[in-house]
């Protein structure tokens, strides 16, 4: 346990709850817990309080295979004081830690992964992971005051509440071509967002709504695959090269049009790669990495300009050097 000024908490806890062996069977479980509470130093309390809690099991079979499963859950809230316009405490009407306007928000996440890995019979190892996650999201800001409602100002909240469920899968093989090492990854996933009653809203004192600027629900769905390869000519020099290529699909329900009949959008990206890494000696590496990527846009965006700009491509490339000191 710690304290300090401003009410600060946090407490930590922390169990092994299974460490066992028996011949090829190495079983592991823990658990850990820490809760986080402070005011700030600022004139508003911020009541600022966290809980994390996490488990972990892991079965190993020998060197051929293992299973973890891991869960975990987060907690949030707060209150904050937000922006203060430096004139404001120029004159007096506010000190630099006072503020003009009530925010804060709270959030919460919980997650859930299986994993399991496996070496096959010819060296080659499989990996694979469905998982889970379940996230909660109100977020209270007012960046302009009273710019656009001299009344009752402009405060806006933001939320949503959004579960997500998706599969990972790779299979890694490393084969010799003479003196060359040839290491081939593969692999595939599945991603798929439900997001109910997305919304940004005009409210007052957090809690009174003044009414929405926006509000539905997202459907986005993603597919994606790909295959990298590396050849290591010597201890000094490799060359990678992959592409991975994505598929998504975006739906966007508005709750506050009753015209729109959730259109579909949908579009498919590759993304190609190619970087050179040359160790000029232990502590020195250039490399060269050069490829393309992709931004995925809001979906309420999305939908409401007919698919327009997407996923807008990135094309980016790093040259430099690395050095590593020795202690």
């Amino acid at each position: 346990m710690e304290g300090g000024q401003f009410n600060t908490l946090r407490a930590l806890t922390m169990f092994k709850l299974l460490d066992k062996s028996n011949q090829d069977i190495n079983q592991q479980a823990y658990i850990a817990t820490e809760y986080f509470l402070s005011n700030g130093y600022f004139e508003n309390p911020q009541n600022f309080n966290r809980l994390n809690m996490m488990g972990k099991y892991t079965l190993r079979s020998g060197d051929t295979q293992s299973l973890t499963v891991s869960a975990s859950t987060f907690t949030s809230r707060w209150n904050a004081s937000g922006q203060i316009p430096e004139r404001a405490v120029e004159q007096g009407l506010v000190s630099r830690f006072g503020s003009l306007s009530e925010e804060g928000g709270e959030t919460a996440r919980s997650n859930f992964t299986i994993q399991y890995k496996k070496r096959l019979e010819n060296g080659a190892i499989t990996n694979h992971q469905v998982y889970f996650s379940k996230y909660d999201f109100r977020l209270i800001s007012n960046f302009t005051f009273y710019l656009n409602d001299p009344v009752n100002g402009d405060q806006i909240t933001q939320q949503e509440s959004r579960k997500i469920y998706g599969y990972t899968g790779d299979y890694v093989k490393e084969i010799y071509l003479g003196n060359t090492v040839a290491l081939t990854e593969a692999g595939l996933g599945f991603r798929y967002d439900d997001i109910n009653d997305i919304r940004l809203a005009h409210t007052m004192n957090q809690h009174t709504l003044l009414g929405y600027a926006a509000r539905g629900d997202v459907d986005q769905t993603n597919l994606h695959a790909f295959v990298n390869e590396t050849f290591t000519f010597s201890n000094n020099f490799s060359i990678s090269g992959g592409v991975r290529v994505d598929a998504f699909q975006f739906v966007y329900n508005d709750f506050l049009d009753s015209t729109f009949q959730r259109p579909g959008v949908s579009k498919t990206v590759a993304s190609p790669k190619l970087s050179f890494n040359y160790q000029a000696s232990p502590s020195t590496t250039f490399y060269l990495k050069t490829g393309y990527g992709f931004h995925s846009n809001d979906t309420r965006v999305v939908t409401l300009q007919d698919g327009k700009s997407i996923l807008p491509k990135a094309v980016g490339a790093d040259l430099g050097s690395g050095n590593r000191q020795r202690m």
